[in-house]
């Protein structure tokens, strides 16, 4: 089944690039290139999963991450994300938190990155 997959990265060839690895996969894909884009995305769209680099214009990626995970007002979004599978980028060291699944480090692994995709998605599924 399609699912739609936000990636959230300032750096418009690296959304291509993240594109471009996961289109294997044929889900729906949205680019948005920070998190103000990132959050009117969400009035109106279901995402099923997000990747996030923790480095964005705007709020970084974890506070974006605890945002979807706890919006300040329950109606800002059209559907809850409460439980949609968060996979943060970064270039540092690892990043452990309770809002997000996963952390991959930049630059990421064509393989490594369809490999969590794929795994998170279908530990969704099964939880749905």
């Amino acid at each position: 089944m399609k699912k739609t997959i936000l990636i959230v990265d300032g750096n418009y060839i690296n959304q291509i690039t993240y594109q471009k690895f996961l289109s294997s996969l044929c889900h729906e894909i949205i680019l948005a290139n920070n998190s103000l884009e990132a959050l009117e995305i969400l009035k109106s769209r279901k995402i099923e999963l997000f990747i996030i680099n923790v480095r964005i214009p705007g709020i970084n990626g974890l506070e974006l991450a605890r945002h979807i995970r706890n919006p300040n007002d329950l109606n800002q979004f059209k559907y809850c994300h409460k439980t949609a599978p968060i996979i943060i980028l970064s270039s540092d060291l690892p990043i452990n938190s309770p809002d997000i699944n996963d952390c991959l480090i930049i630059p990421v692994n064509k393989q490594l990155l369809v490999d969590k995709v794929n795994e998170h998605l279908s530990t969704k599924n099964s939880a749905d």
